[in-house]
């Protein structure tokens, strides 16, 4: 039985991120399921992995601060980290902030990446081989085995899908009815394809007899908004409504999941959901398309030679006409859809839910 804190594992970045570090926390656990595993989350994501097996408790930290602020914050929790008693801490996140927050801790095993903004942290490194998809890259920090791709998987708590199952019933969406969830929106706005196209698709949907639930942050509402207004009847905006934990729950109940290489699509595929990822900018061989036997990657924008521009997204088009999102088509990607072997967005008046074996 564990008797204190043991591991701490920092995970800073976005949900994406935090998903594709499933598969070390599941790892962690088997090789010693009592051991007391701490995961340091950024803000609004606590609640997401705070009840998957594994994990006895959450960091949240932070990101959205001054300068000052930052400051204030970080010496407290340095002396908190100290006094913790960590024994190992895994660096997943690569900034110079992740470096400090392992260093103060005064663990004597501190793993990371080399040639990473963390690294003079580091007691050890392991290679961020890029050959690699990144959930393999974070296996790496405990040398892990990895002839064979290990996917990300999600454990929706009850509570989540009771109250997942309230905020679809109070918008006209009750247990047993289709739906599929788009989410628009993303982080980086170059990742973002058209509001057109993402409106076409759902109103595609809704002719096939399913409903519509556009998922997102806050942030993007609005953005939901638009896509909800265009496709018209069938459609609701949950966006800003959910908190991560109830958003794996209303993922879990979609028959498939439509969006961007983004945070919710990680999330589906890791519930067991079908997802389609569209990819504009970014590659999805540099290793961050969401894992899984149900993900059809429409990679459509493959062709052009400015493309991928990063390895993220970024704010603006760098060569400013974002043609690999403009010049997207809702058709091609309709086309692209049908064509999937493991297409569940048939019509589903016939049709049972598809869910994992």
């Amino acid at each position: 039985m564990a008797t204190g804190p043991d591991t701490l594992v920092i995970q800073t970045g976005f949900l994406g991120d935090l998903v594709l570090t499933l598969p070390l926390l599941a790892a962690l656990h088997e090789r010693r399921p009592e051991r007391h595993v701490t995961v340091a989350v950024r803000e609004g994501l606590g609640d997401l992995i705070r009840d998957q097996p594994g994990v006895a408790d959450t960091i949240v930290i932070r990101k959205r601060q001054t300068w000052r602020e930052q400051v204030v914050t970080d010496v407290v929790r340095f002396r908190r980290l100290r006094a913790t008693g960590f024994r190992t801490v895994l660096l997943a996140h690569r900034s110079f902030r992740t470096g400090l927050h392992a260093f103060c801790t005064r663990a004597p095993r501190r793993i990371g990446f080399a040639a990473a903004p963390s690294s003079w942290a580091c007691t050890r490194t392991v290679a961020y081989d890029t050959r690699r998809h990144v959930s393999e890259r974070f296996l790496a920090l405990l040398d892990e085995d990895m002839s064979a791709v290990r996917a990300p998987s999600y454990a929706v708590a009850g509570a989540a899908r009771e109250a997942a199952e309230r905020l679809l019933a109070e918008h006209g969406v009750p247990d047993g009815d289709p739906f599929v969830t788009i989410a628009p929106g993303s982080v980086w706005a170059t990742k973002r394809w058209t509001e057109a196209g993402f409106s076409e698709l759902a109103r595609w949907a809704v002719a096939r007899g399913f409903r519509v639930v556009l998922v997102g942050t806050a942030e993007e509402h609005a953005r939901c908004d638009r896509v909800r207004s265009a496709t018209g009847e069938g459609a609701i905006n949950l966006s800003g409504r959910t908190g991560p934990a109830a958003l794996a729950a209303i993922l879990e109940r979609a028959r498939a999941h439509l969006g961007n290489d983004s945070g919710p699509g990680h999330l589906a595929a890791a519930v067991g959901t079908p997802v389609v990822a569209i990819f504009g900018p970014t590659d999805p061989g540099a290793g961050f398309h969401p894992l899984g036997n149900r993900v059809l990657v429409a990679d459509i924008g493959s062709g052009l030679d400015c493309r991928p521009c990063s390895v993220h997204g970024s704010r603006r088009c760098p060569v400013g006409h974002h043609r690999c999102m403009n010049d997207l088509e809702a058709r091609t990607v309709i086309e692209a859809i049908e064509r999937w072997p493991l297409n569940p967005i048939v019509s589903c008046r016939d049709t049972p839910p598809a869910r994992p074996g």
